[in-house]
């Protein structure tokens, strides 16, 4: 079970280090349909639906309700949580990037493996107004070089 916890970070940290964070920032706030995401973002329709495909499998997205749209009816998306930046830091080459989670309802109910044994789900439940939350750190490398217009040969 602690695997679940690691490939949903691992999701995270590919979605906050990838074209894909604009896509998903906007289903942050509030549910969109894969046509309104891909307007706002200026990315094909079918390119966002890829991403929220690839969410879905990952428990980083679901369909929370649907919309009417041009004669056809449209899933809503929204994020299962709500990502919060708490601290940036370079160090040497590595990129840190602190973050607290705040899982929504919806992770609560339809992805976490824990609920049954989990506390802030047996409060969610009772109708209580929370957001369980984690906090975690992720990481990328970053590579610099210098921009030099020839390759410099190497002396033997």
């Amino acid at each position: 079970m602690e695997n679940f916890w690691e490939s949903f970070y691992d999701a995270i940290k590919e979605m906050i280090f990838s074209d894909k964070i604009y896509v998903f920032r906007e289903i942050v706030k509030e549910p969109k349909t894969i046509r309104e995401i891909a307007e706002a973002v200026g990315m094909p329709y079918v390119t966002v639906r890829k991403y929220m495909k690839w969410a879905y499998e990952r428990g980083l997205a679901t369909v929370v309700g649907t919309k009417k749209e041009r004669g056809a009816i449209s899933e809503k998306w929204l994020l299962t949580f709500v990502p919060e930046v708490i601290d940036v830091r370079e160090d040497n080459l590595v990129v840190k990037i602190k973050l607290k989670i705040k899982m929504r309802k919806e992770f609560c109910e339809q992805i976490c493996p824990f609920k049954e044994k989990c506390p802030a789900y047996k409060r969610l439940r009772k109708g209580d107004e929370i957001l369980p939350y984690r906090e975690v750190e992720i990481e990328k490398r970053k590579f610099s070089g210098e921009q030099i217009e020839l390759c410099k040969h190497l002396s033997r």
